[in-house]
């Protein structure tokens, strides 16, 4: 008999409360990326690193609202192990940073909460609906192995960048694409760190259908990053190689993901 894989109810009360902030601060991210100091919970700068953060949380709120409204455990392995990394990273930042916020402000406390119980909250999430998960069924479709594999391995090296901008966040400064605040190299790190546990995920997980639903997320994602940062190219140094790599980079992710996703669409539809 399958396991039924509904989500209980921690996830809705964990991530449910996250769907309108990230709704609404995410964009406001993006189009006031000038003006955080009204809003946000830090001022950021330059404006690029705003909308660095503001496309991550917009994203989010799409990411999110689609593990929701599945409502199943096989669907949301991926969002809480990559939300992990994230949360991790972002509170080490905060404390060690904590003269960079507004502190005593609404938003200072609306962040600090959030990042205090999501990395409780989560590996509770996944000890409790684990044993729901009915594991690989005949009708699933895998990943193949060798690209799991290779994805896999380079989630790993995504992740090891990604703590290098945590643990040494002056490091890059020079060569950055844009200013890169200390701060702003730890909150970066810690994304490119919810990006490499994403693609980690394949050492362990090969069933297609904990992609499926995250990979429009993340065309789209990417798609939001890469048209924000045009309206923001003097942040950038383009004598920099790194300003014209991030584009490249940014605009890859976006042609990679619609390709997986055309690719393994096709194949799912076609074993369903």
């Amino acid at each position: 008999m399958q396991k039924d894989d509904r989500l209980i109810w921690l996830p809705y009360v964990a991530f449910g409360v996250l769907i309108p902030l990230t709704g609404i601060y995410g964009p406001l991210l993006i189009l006031l990326a000038t003006s955080t100091q009204t809003f946000w919970a830090w001022e950021v700068k330059p404006a690029m690193s705003s909308v660095w953060i503001g496309a991550g949380y917009t994203f989010g709120a799409v990411a999110i609202s689609t593990m929701l409204i599945k409502g199943r455990w096989r669907s949301a392995i991926l969002p809480i192990v990559a939300t992990f990394a994230l949360s991790i990273g972002l509170l080490g930042a905060t404390l060690l940073h904590l003269d960079r916020f507004f502190l005593g402000t609404i938003p200072f406390y609306v962040w600090l909460i959030i990042y205090i119980y999501l990395p409780i909250g989560l590996p509770l999430i996944y000890a409790l609906n684990r044993h729901r998960d009915p594991g690989v069924q005949p009708n699933d479709l895998l990943v193949p192995q060798l690209f799991a594999r290779i994805a896999g391995i380079a989630g790993v090296v995504i992740i090891l960048a990604g703590l290098f901008m945590f643990l040494s966040p002056t490091a890059l400064a020079p060569v950055w694409p844009w200013q890169l605040t200390p701060l702003m190299s730890r909150v970066i790190g810690s994304w490119v760190m919810f990006m490499g546990a994403a693609a980690a995920r394949l050492l362990f997980e090969r069933r297609y259908i904990a992609y499926r639903y995250f990979l429009p997320c993340g065309i789209f994602w990417f798609t939001l990053l890469f048209i924000a940062a045009l309206f923001h190219l003097d942040n950038f140094n383009f004598s920099q190689p790194s300003a014209w790599l991030f584009f490249v980079i940014v605009g890859g992710a976006v042609i990679g993901l619609i390709v997986d996703f055309l690719y393994f669409e096709r194949r799912y539809r076609a074993s369903s």
